[in-house]
């Protein structure tokens, strides 16, 4: 089992690594519904060619697909797809840390309390006692006195809190919907794992591609009525940038956090699907939460230079504490 816990480790790096990617992302596009719908899009697109690869060279290049991995897939995507539009929003509004709390808290207590009703999997008092820590971490990380963001109101600052209650909600039902999928009671009708992070991919692609194009093609036709004729030198150099900003197309340096993003998320998700048909839901998600606590709050701090304060790095703490009676 012990390789399992290795494996656990790297997914847990990787989906760290992944937050601090589409952070760097989201500063540059922006977080208006255009830059989400493209981000997931393009998210869809570039991670289902790195599973397409992936998944050929371990499985040869024939690709299953089951009407019940199918619907998983969709329902993957619809809860993913809601956090990761809220966690644009969110991560404009506040640290990365504290979104991390909820987000990372979410995907560990929804599920452990499926694994509890459904599983048969053990209650104890050392993991109620770990419960309280973390509903502890929560109001430290969330009910703050200062605003999220300097000049904010107090109406944004719970705004702020309830979004991040609804992405730790969201999140859980992601963690639910794919340890479902892993149960060994439906290995016999479920895909492998790298086909069905690759199956997620292209729902995702699909879906948001659609809705991306629709975008494009109405704030395009717009921009071609409202351009005025015989526009000036420096209009035609300045219309391209905004407009393309607007579009939600990304530039160079966002197309390499992209892809860096896409790669940590499939490549992590794929060693989570993994885990989740051999570890006890009790076990992997504390552990994968925890971990990508501390290791996001510190990629912030370095990289971002996000320091948390009291409150917040009082939430981590017990966040992290907390998991510690969940193994």
């Amino acid at each position: 089992m012990a390789i399992y816990y290795l494996i656990l480790t790297g997914a847990m790096l990787l989906l760290s690594a992944n937050m601090l990617f589409t952070k760097l992302y989201q500063m540059r596009s922006g977080s208006g519904a255009t830059a989400v719908i493209a981000f997931n899009a393009l998210m869809g697109v570039v991670t289902g060619a790195i599973l397409f690869i992936i998944n050929g060279l371990r499985n040869g290049f024939g690709f299953p697909v089951t009407g019940f991995s199918l619907l998983i897939a969709a329902l993957t995507i619809l809860f993913n797809s809601a956090y990761v539009f809220l966690g644009f929003r969110v991560m404009s509004m506040g640290p990365v840390s504290v979104y991390m709390i909820f987000l990372m808290l979410g995907g560990m207590t929804v599920p452990y309390f499926y694994g509890i009703l459904f599983l048969d999997e053990p209650v104890t008092p050392l993991r109620v006692a770990g419960m309280v820590l973390m509903v502890g971490a929560i109001i430290l990380a969330g009910l703050k006195k200062e605003e999220p963001k300097a000049g904010t109101s107090r109406k944004n600052r719970w705004l702020f809190f309830a979004l991040c209650c609804l992405i730790f909600l969201l999140n859980g039902m992601v963690s639910t919907v794919s340890k479902i999928h892993q149960l060994p009671a439906n290995a016999a009708k479920a895909v492998p794992a790298e086909a069905f992070v690759m199956l997620t991919a292209c729902v995702r692609a699909a879906a948001f591609g659609l809705i991306w194009l629709v975008c494009f093609l109405v704030k395009k036709g717009k921009r071609e009525t409202a351009a005025p004729q015989g526009p000036s030198a420096a209009h035609e150099k300045r219309v391209p940038a905004s407009a393309a900003r607007d579009l939600g197309v990304p530039t160079r340096i966002m197309l390499l956090f992209l892809v860096l993003a896409a790669a940590t998320d499939g490549t992590g998700y794929m060693l989570q699907l993994v885990c989740a048909s051999k570890l006890p839901a009790t076990v992997q998600y504390p552990f994968m939460s925890g971990g990508s606590v501390v290791v996001s709050a510190l990629a912030a701090l370095v990289f971002l230079g996000e320091k948390p304060d009291r409150r917040t790095a009082a939430g981590i703490i017990l966040c992290f504490i907390s998991t510690l009676f969940f193994l």
